[in-house]
Parts: structure tokens; C-alpha cells; sequence
């Protein structure tokens, strides 16, 4: 499903498609003859710019957020689910504490809603000028065509997200298959190159698994697998890609600051595994986990590689204490 109070810039694995959305908003800006148009999202953190047209004349670029107080035009076109044409906002009072007018210097404003497929708010499109403006009908018409491609892009997507959740998770522990998370995690070290984000693999394994199953059945050892994907979970972000890649073997890709915050999180992780065992009634288990930060142009395999050796070397270290 469509995550509708996360900015799709933080959430790639809806494969939204910015590309094309960019192409739309170039284009709008040159049929305009105006220095700047968008597509806005509204979550609950505020407004984000997901895409701006690139003239050097617009000061607000794509991951430009505003916080929700802000008056701004785009809010109210959220706010009242209707469009909005303002042709000279200098002379009208309500827009004098508006940024984009007292700041900025934009004069005219023509924006539409955008739903979700659910029809939740997803935010506006729009373009602005710094000059007064009179648009006739047919430059309404045509941005309400612009906003039902991208209407029509969400739709596919919902629908693609509905597909794909059926089809790419995990049956025993709900989270995504090998082939889910190999096809996701590429998605989200793209989006993260782009917006300079600072990555981290984690490399999870059960410790002594072939010996809690023969000893305790497949049933426990189901139980346990289950217990070390709820504890990955309860352990990362929405925006962060976990997936089961073997028998016994999970990995996860995570936003972080720094280094030292791998080791936190896996940290974190052990601790909730250990503690649930104890709670749901299950022998003793322990997991083995591995970090690696990603590194520029470096392939996800050996990312995970990596991982995976830093794991061993950890069940090497319990072995001999």
C-alpha cells in the first residue's frame, strides 16, 4: 500500500515516477512562460517540494519542506479541496504574510488539488510568476490534464503496491522475500546517492538454528523466525528495506547519521529477540549480526557480502568466549 503521511522522497519503494513528473513540470513551466512550477506533497509534516521545474529563477528546489503553519498558496488549496488562481496576491491583504509573496516575490499563483486513490489529499500542482497574470480557460484546462497524469500515475501505483505486496512478501514472517528486497534495496541506494543519504546494511542471523529445529521441531523454529523479523521491525523505520534472503538469514538496509549507529540499532535488535523468546515460551536463541556501511558506487552483492562477513566474524567471537 501507498504509504499517504510519508514523503515519497523517503519512500522509494513505491518506484514513484519522478522522471516522467519532472519532464510534466518542465513542460509547465515553458507553456506558462513562468520561472517556477511544482508538484507540492502534503503529509502531516508539512509541505515538500517533490519536483520544481529547473529554471534558475525558482528558489524553491525539489526537498524543499514548509512547515504546515505556514501561509502559503499550496495550503490552501489543501485545506478547501478546491483550485486556486490568485492573479495578483501584491494587492490582496490575506496573502501579505505569505513568504512566497513578502520574500519571494511571486505576484500570481495557479494550483490544483491532487488525491490519493483513496481520495486523501496527496498535495498540489501548480505554477507562480512573479508578474500579474490573466490566464484564460484554456490554462486552467491544462493543468487540470497535468494533474490527472500524475492522479493517474498514483492509481497505478496503489494498484502496483497492492500486487506486489501479495506477491514479493515473506509467507512465515511478513516481510519481504530475496527477490523483493535485492529488487528494493537497489531502488533505495539510488534514491539515497541522489539526496546524499548515508546508508547501512545489516546482516542478521539466527545462532544455532539446525540445532533448536532438530531439537525442537519445525514449529519452534518457525516461532523463532517470526520473533526475529518482528524484532528487525520493531527496530527500523517505514522507509528502511527488511527482507529474509535464506533459511535463517535477514537483511536490512538503513537510513543512518554514522557508523556507530549500525551497531546501535543491532544492538536493539538482539535485546528484543532475546526478550520476546522468554515471553512467548521459546528455548533460548540468539542472533549473530553483521554491518557494513554502504559505500560510494559500491554493488549491493558486496554490500552485502560484507555484512555477511562481519556476521561470521561475530560467531566466531561467541564460539571462543
Amino acid at each position: 500500500m501507498l504509504a499517504t503521511d510519508q514523503f515519497i522522497l523517503e519512500h522509494p519503494k513505491d518506484n514513484v515516477p519522478l522522471s516522467k513528473w519532472q519532464k510534466t513540470i518542465n513542460l509547465m513551466a515553458k507553456l506558462f512562460s513562468a520561472p517556477a512550477s511544482f508538484i507540492v506533497q502534503y503529509t502531516s509534516q508539512g509541505y515538500q517540494v517533490i519536483i520544481a521545474n529547473q529554471q534558475q529563477e525558482n528558489p524553491y528546489p525539489a526537498g524543499t519542506i514548509i512547515p504546515s503553519a505556514t501561509n502559503i498558496f499550496c495550503k490552501k488549496v489543501v485545506e478547501e479541496s478546491q483550485p486556486l488562481y490568485v492573479k495578483r496576491a501584491t494587492e490582496l491583504a490575506e496573502w501579505q504574510t505569505n513568504p512566497e509573496v513578502a520574500k519571494d516575490g511571486f505576484n500570481s499563483y495557479l494550483g490544483m488539488p491532487i488525491y490519493w486513490p483513496s481520495g486523501e489529499p496527496f498535495g498540489t500542482i501548480c505554477v507562480m510568476d512573479f508578474e500579474k497574470t490573466n490566464y484564460d480557460d484554456n490554462y486552467v484546462e491544462l493543468v487540470e490534464q497535468f494533474r490527472s497524469l500524475v492522479e493517474d500515475d498514483l492509481a497505478i501505483l496503489d494498484n502496483f503496491s497492492k500486487m506486489q505486496q501479495i506477491a514479493m512478501l515473506d509467507p512465515l514472517t511478513d516481510i519481504h522475500n530475496r527477490r523483493a528486497f535485492m529488487m528494493l534495496a537497489e531502488q533505495r541506494i539510488s534514491l539515497a546517492k541522489r539526496l546524499d543519504l548515508t546508508l547501512g546494511l545489516l546482516f542478521i542471523d539466527a545462532d544455532n538454528f539446525k540445532q533448536l529445529n532438530d531439537e525442537f521441531g519445525h514449529d519452534v523454529g518457525d516461532k523463532v523466525l517470526q520473533s526475529i523479523a518482528d524484532s528487525i521491525k520493531a527496530n527500523l523505520r517505514d522507509s528502511d528495506i527488511v527482507g529474509r534472503i535464506g533459511g535463517d538469514e535477514f537483511v536490512a538496509i538503513v537510513q543512518v547519521k554514522q557508523a556507530s549507529d549500525l551497531q546501535t540499532i543491532s544492538d536493539k535488535i538482539a535485546q528484543q529477540h532475546a526478550k520476546s523468546n522468554l515471553g512467548n515460551g521459546l528455548p533460548p536463541n540468539t542472533v549473530s549480526i553483521g554491518c557494513a556501511l554502504a559505500k560510494a558506487e559500491q554493488a549491493l552483492p558486496e554490500l552485502i557480502s560484507r555484512a555477511d562477513q562481519a556476521m561470521y566474524k561475530q560467531k566466531a567471537l561467541k564460539k571462543l568466549s
